[in-house]
């Protein structure tokens, strides 16, 4: 059974997650849906094939608070080329606290583990099941 994400930065240190429950009620849900939809659109924009995807739902979501607040989350899309076929993309990405400035550090389908992610950024990451 998958149960989460676990992200460490690539200089070893692991980063102490914690797991969102209840998502639709979290007081920042409306923030998340905001942030999985442009991870997806800059997906749609740089990606160099012929799919196109729309965020369905955030399936689960966790979250880590420093200078930033973080979040990874596990997003079911629709792959609106083909229509019907749903799949689950891999997200994670960042608010800063005092001026809310916004990005996107990974946007990835299951089972692609990139060095460097669709926008650029060195990441490493290992699914924990």
């Amino acid at each position: 059974m998958l149960l989460g994400f676990d992200f460490y930065d690539c200089s070893g240190g692991e980063v102490t997650l914690e797991r969102i429950l209840n998502l639709k009620e979290d007081p920042d849900f409306a923030i998340m849906m905001k942030l999985a939809n442009r991870a997806i659109e800059e997906y749609n924009e740089k990606q160099d094939n012929v799919f196109m995807y729309k965020v369905l739902k955030i399936e689960k979501a966790n979250f880590m608070i420093s200078g930033y607040e973080q979040y990874f989350m596990t997003v079911k899309v629709l792959n609106l080329t083909l229509v019907t076929p749903i799949e689950t993309f891999y997200i994670h990405v960042d608010r800063r606290i005092p001026d809310r400035f916004e990005e996107i550090l990974s946007c990835n389908p299951k089972g692609v583990k990139p060095d460097v992610s669709v926008f650029g950024k060195k990441k490493c990451w290992r699914v924990v099941r």
